[in-house]
């Protein structure tokens, strides 16, 4: 899909996140497509109870979402899979679990989020909605991975926040860490969920929000 079609489909999407955010009570996710040429909407479908974090295009033209259905207090991570029309594929529900990021990597995807704010938490899911393996990280206090992406050596970055710092962990392709890193300290007041971490050609650009208590 072009660069032009992509973005559209983001602002869709994130256009779609303002609106639930207005909403009382009930939380919906829409998304829709818009023709580039035009500006009208193609297609479009919404998600009841649910907040979807992240998106992205699926190699069979498809799409993936990552977010959570929250109940009495209680987060319930949750997958979906749309084909190309918006008809639902398939749907994979983690109890416990808030997902906020995906990446494709070779040919399945690899979702990262928080346990219980507790714990980092990755998890790698095949095309035919099977879970592959599942990984948990540990940090210093109340833990959050808010971001996610595949480095030059095909290996996997996070990033997100643990207790009072910015948290940047490195695993292989298996996701076993290779090393973490805890960058800030006790006089800062972390946003939680605030540390994007991308990577562009061999660095790891990091974007961090943090404010002085």
């Amino acid at each position: 899909m072009c660069f032009s079609v992509f973005y559209l489909l983001r602002m869709a999407f994130y256009i779609g996140a303002l609106i639930n955010s207005l909403m009382e009570n009930t939380w919906y996710t829409l998304f829709f497509i818009i023709e580039p040429e035009s500006g009208k909407i193609a297609t479009g479908t919404y998600f009841e109870e649910a907040k979807y974090q992240k998106f992205l295009e699926t190699p069979d033209g498809g799409f993936l979402f990552v977010g959570a259905v929250e109940q009495a207090g209680e987060a319930t991570g949750t997958i979906v899979k749309l084909k190309s029309d918006l008809a639902q594929d398939w749907t994979i529900e983690i109890p416990g679990v808030a997902l906020s990021d995906v990446v494709e990597k070779d040919g399945k995807y690899v979702v990262a989020g928080t346990k219980e704010r507790k714990e980092g938490y990755a998890v790698v899911i095949s095309d035919d909605d099977t879970v592959v393996l599942e990984r948990f990280f540990e940090g210093k206090g109340d833990s959050y991975i808010s971001s996610i992406d595949v480095t030059e050596d095909g290996n996997v970055i996070f990033g997100g926040t643990t207790g009072w710092d910015f948290w940047i962990i490195k695993t292989d392709e298996n996701l076993g860490k290779l090393w973490e890193g805890r960058y800030g300290g006790s006089d800062l007041e972390v946003l939680k969920k605030s540390l994007p971490c991308q990577m562009v050609e061999s660095l790891l650009l990091v974007t961090a929000v943090q404010r002085r208590s």
